[in-house]
């Protein structure tokens, strides 16, 4: 079976079909607290994936966009730390 959201997969999974990949921010933002469902971190070396920020050459909101990214930067660092506020 294949699910294109998040939310969808990790309720195919508590419905008892199979066991999936998740993000860790998927798992530190609370998707998989279930009193059904139990995660475990993959040893390292883990998994990682590059993520981007795509908009229209002509937007209006290039501030706003890095600042996101500026956020972005830190909270990876923080995850690469262990040290994550909020």
């Amino acid at each position: 079976m294949e699910a294109t959201s998040l939310l969808t997969l990790v309720q195919m999974v508590e419905s008892g079909l199979g066991i999936a990949l998740v993000p860790g921010m998927a798992v530190h933002g609370g998707l998989t607290e279930s009193p059904t469902l139990v995660t475990r971190a993959l040893a390292r070396p883990r998994p990682k994936r590059t993520i981007a920020l795509v908009a229209r050459r002509s937007t209006s909101r290039l501030a706003e966009l890095k600042a996101l990214a500026e956020v972005f930067r830190q909270d990876r660092a923080s995850f690469s730390t262990g040290r994550r506020s909020g």
